[in-house]
């Protein structure tokens, strides 16, 4: 199974790593694509919320997700490992990208996550 991988580099010059599909949100250099995760934690994100942590920002993320943007995912991110900013040790929406890209339900994705 793929995995989500660590942008290199800093917010200027990120890279991302050979073989991955970025899918965080737009920086210098980088474009965000369909999957970026809008909603940020600690500060007011574009929706208009504040999320207290990072598990927050993923679930506010996963509530918005779209029957056609899973299959979207299953179409476009199966295969790759997948590039976000997020410290490898907590939870992101690139795990959860993951999972679907490679065939499970937003339930199954959670549970096999841990944050059901």
């Amino acid at each position: 199974m793929n995995r989500r991988v660590r942008v290199e580099g800093d917010l200027y010059h990120g890279q991302i790593p050979d073989g991955a599909v970025y899918v965080g949100r737009p920086a210098p250099g980088l474009r965000a694509g369909p999957f970026a995760n809008r909603h940020r934690f600690g500060k007011v994100c574009r929706c208009g919320a504040t999320h207290r942590d990072r598990a927050e920002a993923v679930a506010a993320y996963a509530a918005e997700l779209t029957p056609e943007l899973v299959a979207r995912a299953r179409e476009e991110l199966a295969g790759f490992d997948l590039a976000c900013w997020c410290p490898l040790d907590g939870p992101c929406h690139g795990d959860l990208l993951v999972l679907l890209a490679a065939g499970d339900d937003l339930d199954t994705a959670f549970t096999r996550l841990g944050w059901s």
